[in-house]
């Protein structure tokens, strides 16, 4: 399986990366590293505007747009 950033250097796509992160399930991130490193890799790769990034979980988005606007 490849890494984010072998898929965003791969192609000049679209992508969408949806991160999830439910507070029920096991591996839950309630931090927002896993945000800041999923941002910090899209723009590492200068991909922000070939990129929608999606969750269910409210605090994840908010997180992602505090981030990242």
């Amino acid at each position: 399986m490849p890494t984010l950033g072998e898929v965003l250097s791969a192609g000049p796509w679209f992508v969408n990366i949806e991160i999830k992160n439910d507070p029920a399930e096991p591996g839950h991130d309630p931090s927002g590293a896993l945000v800041d490193g999923v941002v910090g890799e899209v723009a590492a790769h200068d991909a922000g505007r070939r990129v929608l990034l999606s969750s269910f979980d409210w605090a994840t988005v908010c997180r992602a747009r505090g981030v990242a606007p």
